[in-house]
């Protein structure tokens, strides 16, 4: 009997804007659910990529396609990613934010150590750096819960998740908020 070892796999796609032929690459782990995500914060309004969002906002959801362009190891993601957004920008506009992978901020110590605390949960609330809403929201959602508006509603109007406002209404997350 043979053993057979399975190497994690990623996915590197495209979210191509068929009239104009704009692209957007990404890399995943679960593309389905990556593109789900996308088209979520997208209907939203409230994408991170403000040239995605702005391009979205201007067409039919139709216009745009998201194609797995190709699947790799997952060690290997990064590379891939870089090597099809080299690829993609030669042939068309990139609508990515930065034009490479890692190429991110560079964080003070001070920063590093906020982000560290807030993992293990020593920044609540707004004082996160991740937090994408202030203990005032927080307020205004229960108090919207609590006069009948649906929580998808409310979701929607803040940009975030059913889930994350399920969880403020049961005061299972932002606690110290009265």
């Amino acid at each position: 009997m043979a053993i057979h070892i399975v190497t994690p796999t990623g996915a590197i796609y495209a979210i191509k804007c068929q009239p104009i032929g704009h692209a957007y690459i990404g890399a995943s782990i679960n593309p389905a659910r990556r593109w789900s995500s996308h088209k979520t914060a997208l209907r939203a309004g409230c994408h991170r990529n403000k040239n995605l969002q702005k391009l979205w906002d201007s067409l039919e959801e139709s216009s745009f396609l998201f194609e797995v362009l190709e699947y790799v190891p997952i060690d290997g993601m990064h590379d891939a990613e870089q090597k099809w957004m080299d690829y993609t920008e030669k042939t068309t506009t990139l609508l990515n934010l930065i034009p490479c992978r890692g190429t991110g901020a560079i964080h003070t110590e001070k920063v590093r150590r906020q982000m560290r605390g807030s993992r293990i949960g020593l920044q609540p609330g707004s004082r996160n750096p991740r937090a994408k809403i202030t203990e005032e929201d927080v307020s205004t959602i229960r108090r919207l819960h609590t006069e009948g508006m649906k929580g998808v509603d409310i979701a929607k109007l803040f940009c975030v998740t059913n889930k994350s406002i399920s969880l403020m209404v049961l005061r299972k997350t932002w606690r110290h908020v009265p």
